[in-house]
């Protein structure tokens, strides 16, 4: 019974993942919780009696380890992958710098002589008719008063008379009169 529990976990595994790549995720999802499903539907006391197989125990016979514990294993798993396979697909599938303003201008969703609705949110982003010809888009790190590189250690922006690098007036180097 071990070797057909085997045979049939990888033909399980290996079908929901030829239909995930193959496919779809949806149909590989629904594959991969519908086909036990349906076994127990058809099958019921067969699927009881599969289910219930013990391979092992663990724990000096109080755990122990089941057909049903390695088909929740492999459920687990293979949501997993299809769950990291659909937002992976989704964040490469957004293309770079796609917003809300550039959609609805594009399907006409405004007209020229109307503000957009995202402008009257307080967008900081400005639309192709508001720049200027040959004006730099200026972000927040080029704006005056910041540095070009960080600067760490007593060049932070410490004035030179802070008094703590010089000799004091009052006394020897340590800063303390006497």
């Amino acid at each position: 019974m071990t070797l057909i529990s085997i045979i049939l976990y990888l033909m399980y595994t290996a079908l929901v993942l030829t239909l995930l790549v193959r496919l779809s995720s949806f149909i590989a999802a629904t594959a991969l919780l519908g086909i036990p499903l349906l076994f127990v539907l058809i099958l019921p006391d067969q699927s009881v009696t599969f289910m219930s197989y013990q391979h092992a125990v663990l724990g000096d016979g109080l755990i122990p380890i089941n057909n049903l514990h390695i088909l929740l294993f492999i459920w687990s798993a293979m949501l997993a992958v299809i769950l990291y396979t659909e937002f992976i697909t989704w964040y490469l599938g957004r293309g770079k710098g796609e917003d809300v303003s550039t959609e609805s201008a594009e399907a006409g969703a405004h007209e020229a002589d109307e503000p957009a609705a995202d402008d009257m949110a307080g967008s900081d982003e400005l639309g192709e008719a508001d720049e200027a010809p040959g004006a730099e888009e200026i972000g927040v790190d080029d704006a005056p008063g910041f540095p070009e590189e960080p600067v760490i250690g007593d060049e932070g922006g410490f004035p030179e008379d802070f008094g703590m690098d010089e000799e004091s007036e009052l006394g020897d180097s340590d800063g303390f009169p006497g």
